[in-house]
């Protein structure tokens, strides 16, 4: 079958997911396994929950920093408005943002 990390090695590395804002497969490379294996393991030690939570913690991060962005294009809104090109570059991150929470 698959590697076995230790629990408590597993557990910090899937913490890291949500405070270093890495990939399963950057956490792989960081303890030297696959993601298979990092995957795997996570399973079996019932972490995915855990996985679940940090990448919606993830995900609301990029929302809020998406909507500073729109607040702060407001508040540099001249006569002449805000550019169309950075209008749509954050209307279209948001939807993408929102899919991907809405799909979790």
């Amino acid at each position: 079958m698959g590697e076995r990390l230790p629990y408590g090695e597993l557990k910090a590395a899937v913490l890291r997911l949500a405070d270093g804002n890495r990939t399963v497969a950057e956490i792989a490379r960081e303890i030297g396994t696959s993601k298979a294996s990092v995957n795997g393991c996570i399973q079996r030690h019932g972490l995915q929950d855990l996985v679940l939570k940090a990448g919606r913690a993830e995900i609301s991060r990029q929302i809020e920093n998406t909507l500073s962005r729109a607040i702060d294009a407001m508040s540099r809104v001249d006569p002449d408005g805000v550019s169309t090109a950075e209008w749509d570059a954050i209307i279209r991150e948001g939807t993408a943002l929102l899919q991907k929470a809405a799909a979790r």
